[in-house]
């Protein structure tokens, strides 16, 4: 009995401390990307990442995290066991980004990967656009990648 309880004991604490590789071929992009009269804007709150799983891993989830270049605030998402690819959401116009991802177990996750740095969209100034009817116009702010 007690020979049982230390094996098992061993065998879940290895289980818990396993180390999965972290994935590899990290890139961050700009998504959505529109051209209006020769410059491309891109979506300024979202960010597309891709990433190679580590080979032989029985991964439950990915973890990837977003860290703000200024305040260090962390936009954090989880996918599934058999995705490469995500896109980041909630993300502030102008703003650089560290994102890192993690290959995960059950209740752990192994080494981060090397970050991959990109920017979200940046605004410009508020332009004037004139309608066709008189005496109306409205402001609008246009985003485009950086």
């Amino acid at each position: 009995m007690i020979k049982t309880l230390v094996l098992l004991i061993v065998l879940c604490a290895q289980w818990f401390t396993t180390a999965w590789a972290a994935p590899t071929n990290v890139v961050v992009s700009n998504i959505g990307a529109q051209t209006v009269g020769g410059t491309t804007f891109y979506s300024s709150t979202q960010l597309a990442v891709t990433w190679t799983s580590p080979a032989g891993e029985e991964i439950d989830h990915y973890v990837i995290n977003a860290t703000e270049s200024v305040m260090n605030t962390i936009v954090s998402m989880n996918t599934s066991p058999i995705a490469t690819s995500a896109t980041l959401n909630g993300l502030k116009a102008a703003t650089t980004y560290s994102v890192t991802v993690k290959a995960c177990g059950d209740i752990s996750c192994g080494s981060a990967s090397t970050s991959a740095v990109a920017t979200g969209g940046s605004c410009m100034a508020p332009a004037t656009v004139i309608l066709a009817l008189p005496r109306l116009s409205m402001k609008a702010a246009f985003c485009h990648g950086s």
